[in-house]
């Protein structure tokens, strides 16, 4: 009976597997994991490292983008557009030629 309860023991494991990952994305971020509910059952973004995340890349995950509104998780949203504002604007003050000063004092 070890051989088939431990196969029972794998099914069920692998079945909550499946499930979380129909039902959930598992984000990783700057302050360490959040799971936030799928808006629709798939295997899209089931894991996702958003910590190096600009605009382009949270329109290239649209639902995601949903599922994190939808979950009131913003705070996951934040880190990632105020990142990409501050280097639209740098890029923008080089391609004018004025360099921002990193000093301080």
């Amino acid at each position: 009976m070890g051989r088939f309860s431990s196969f029972l023991t794998g099914a069920a494991v692998g079945a909550g597997l499946m499930f979380g990952g129909l039902t959930y994305h598992v984000v990783r971020t700057t302050e360490g994991y959040e799971l936030v509910p799928k808006i629709s059952a798939g295997f899209a973004d089931t894991y996702i490292d958003v910590r190096t995340f600009g605009v382009s890349d949270w329109a290239n995950h649209k639902p995601l983008v949903a599922a994190i509104v939808r979950a009131d998780k913003k705070n996951i949203l934040e880190p990632s557009s105020a990142e990409s504002l501050t280097e639209g604007v740098q890029d923008m003050l080089q391609g004018l030629g004025h360099v921002p000063s990193t000093k301080s004092g």
